[in-house]
């Protein structure tokens, strides 16, 4: 009996100690300190940021108390904290914010006070569980506080979302703006080769030019040495002829004047014929001489001769201006410098070519000298038709008398033509 009394009794004994147990491990999670007076406010946030209840909260970093209840409302959720030290004074102006931090995202409340309390103020004006606490100075017992989101691993993760999307939109635009770049690029460095082309193939254009154009220049000059030459040798021999045909006409003129007036009628037939056939001789002579001088001046006289001549100029004057402009352009192509002693020598002798137009008119004044001289043996030979025609006699006497002046003028004469 007293065995089975002492069964029970350990039973029920146990049965307490595990009960006194159980309420003790409730009382601790719940925080419940007996003996401590504690004082709550409730704070509203727009978004709890998956605050539970029993979540620390912090108060400059140090843990004060603990989340007691959340109550979500339509527009707001409602947190209850409680601050397990009355002793604490939270200034009204706090900023109070639900945090998530830690490996497993705890959230828990933070309160960072934004200005301090002043120590000249009263107990219980200060004092959150008195009755006159003033809420305009610290938070008092059963206040509404405005609290936010802080550090949001969530807000994180959208946040960085939206910045991965802006970024890969930039980065689109970014590729976007490269490919346009590139194509660009492309388009601008063909029309750079293009160009590079186009002068390259204007270069060489114009040095095909320059050279043809020296080539020309070289033949224009040769035809024109050519031309000078020839024309040199034909005014310099029909210069001879008119020398000797003056010397000619002089020694006739002067030897028949003084045998006419010396003679006159004393003259005989026979003698007068001879001066007249001596005297066809010359005029045969001259009119050789004259054909020869018209020749030549019709040679000088030419339209056509004349206008080669001033076309030939003008080629110089041309050749030369674009020679020199040539040079100016080649000059900024290459800046060789024997290049531009063979344009400058070029151009010299282009200036010899302009500066030989000086001998051309005066070979022109020696044409103009050989017509006059073609018009006196016209009147010579008219002269003696005259002379003939009044006395046939005159011919034999001056035949006689005029042998030894006229003779050596018709072999000079003769030679002369030969």
């Amino acid at each position: 009996m007293r065995a089975r009394t002492l069964r029970e009794g350990a039973v029920g004994l146990t049965m307490l100690i595990g009960l006194i147990a159980i309420g003790g491990l409730v009382v601790w999670v719940r925080g419940t300190r007996f003996g401590v007076l504690r004082y709550n406010f409730t704070v509203e946030f727009d978004n709890a940021n998956q605050l539970v209840v029993g979540a620390p909260v912090y108060y400059r970093g140090v843990s004060v108390g603990r989340i007691d209840s959340i109550e979500p409302q339509s527009g707001t959720v409602d947190v209850e904290v409680i601050v397990t030290s009355k002793s604490l004074r939270i200034p009204s102006d706090v900023l109070i914010q639900a945090n998530q931090s830690g490996l497993i995202g705890e959230t828990s409340v933070n309160i960072i006070p934004q200005a301090g309390l002043s120590e000249a103020l009263s107990a219980d004006a200060t004092d959150p569980l008195a009755k006159d606490c003033d809420s305009t100075l610290v938070v008092c017992d059963g206040d509404r506080v405005q609290g936010e989101v802080g550090v949001s691993i969530v807000t994180l993760i959208l946040t960085a979302e939206e910045a991965l999307r802006e970024v890969a939109v930039d980065t689109r635009t970014v590729a976007t703006q490269i490919s346009e770049l590139s194509s660009e690029l492309i388009e601008l460095s063909e029309k750079v080769q293009g160009e590079l082309e186009r002068a390259v193939d204007a270069v060489e254009g114009t040095t095909g030019e320059m050279t043809e154009l020296v080539q020309q220049v070289g033949e224009l000059v040769e035809n024109t040495n050519g031309l000078v030459a020839d024309n040199r040798d034909d005014i310099s021999r029909a210069l001879a002829n008119l020398a000797d045909t003056s010397e000619q006409v002089n020694a006739a003129v002067a030897s028949v004047a003084p045998t006419i007036e010396r003679f006159g009628n004393e003259l005989s037939e026979s003698d007068v014929a001879q001066i007249a056939e001596d005297l066809e001789i010359l005029v045969s002579n001259a009119r050789e001489a004259s054909e020869n001088i018209r020749d030549v001046s019709r040679t000088l006289n030419d339209p056509e001769n004349v206008v080669l001549l001033q076309q030939t100029l003008d080629s110089a004057r041309a050749t030369f201006a674009n020679a020199q402009k040539i040079t100016a352009d080649l000059d900024e192509l290459t800046g060789s410098p024997e290049f531009r002693d063979n344009l400058r020598r070029l151009v010299e002798g282009l200036s010899d070519l302009v500066s030989s137009a000086g001998d051309l008119e005066q070979h022109v004044e020696t044409a103009r000298f050989l017509g006059e001289a073609e018009a006196i043996a016209r009147e010579l030979e008219r002269l003696q038709l005259e002379l003939v025609a009044r006395d046939p006699a005159v011919e034999s006497a001056a035949d006689r008398d005029s042998d030894s002046t006229i003779d050596p003028a018709i072999d000079r004469s003769e030679r002369s033509e030969q």
